[in-house]
């Protein structure tokens, strides 16, 4: 999935969701929206998939200094929206 990212110019790091998520999400954060839409499709989600960021989003990763500077975080989910 980075190399769908890479590929279109993104910079992709890995990093996990210690609690696992169900649900995939592209999260964004102001400004950022439509490179969330185009992350979203790159990895040829649904739209449904994009919303902004929730104010504890660097929580949500087990490398919070990268998610602190993150515009865009995807969150791959066992629902395999994302691919």
């Amino acid at each position: 999935r980075a190399s769908a990212l890479t590929t279109v110019g993104y910079v992709a790091t890995a990093a996990n969701y210690p609690g696992g998520s169900e649900d995939s999400w592209v999260y964004y954060r102001d400004g950022y929206s439509d490179e969330a839409k185009e992350v979203a499709a790159a990895l040829s989600g649904p739209a449904g998939v994009v919303a902004a960021a929730p104010a504890d989003i660097d929580t949500f990763s087990d490398k919070p200094d990268e998610a602190a500077a993150a515009d865009i975080i995807v969150v791959l989910g066992t629902d395999e929206a994302l691919s």
